[in-house]
């Protein structure tokens, strides 16, 4: 009867968990637009200590990206700009761009409060921000 007990209490919180997201997605679903539910999809399922872009922006996560854009890609297409999106909350880019000021760099997104967050932070004459919406 206990191994009943506990394979019970398993589907449970597997279905729990199902029905969790199933009204999560509903809920972002019914928002009016993507721009609200990319909003919201940033603030409370992304976020983390060190990115609100998601798993794949962390600094650990992004290493080699970082490392091999700059010389490998950067010089070798003689890349003078680019248009990232969407860039999120720039957070892995910014390390890339330190060092190179000849590269213009335009990041799109479609949630305004990283544009503005963005903006606000790190942008210069090479780095600007604008709201985007490829969806």
């Amino acid at each position: 009867m206990q191994k009943v007990n506990i394979l019970f209490n398993k589907i449970k919180s597997l279905y729990s968990g199902k029905a969790r997201k199933q009204i999560q997605n509903k809920k972002i679903l019914s928002m009016e637009n993507a721009s609200q539910r990319f909003e919201h999809i940033y603030k409370k399922l992304w976020s983390s200590k060190e990115s609100i872009s998601g798993t794949g922006s962390p600094l650990d996560f992004t290493k080699n990206i970082r490392l091999h854009l700059p010389p490998k890609i950067f010089t070798k297409f003689n890349i003078s700009s680019i248009l990232d999106t969407p860039c999120g909350d720039f957070h892995w880019m910014q390390h890339v761009l330190k060092n190179h000021n000849e590269i213009d760099y335009i990041g799109g997104d479609i949630v305004n409060m990283l544009f503005l967050e963005n903006n606000k932070k790190y942008a210069s004459n090479h780095i600007s921000f604008i709201i985007l919406d490829i969806t």
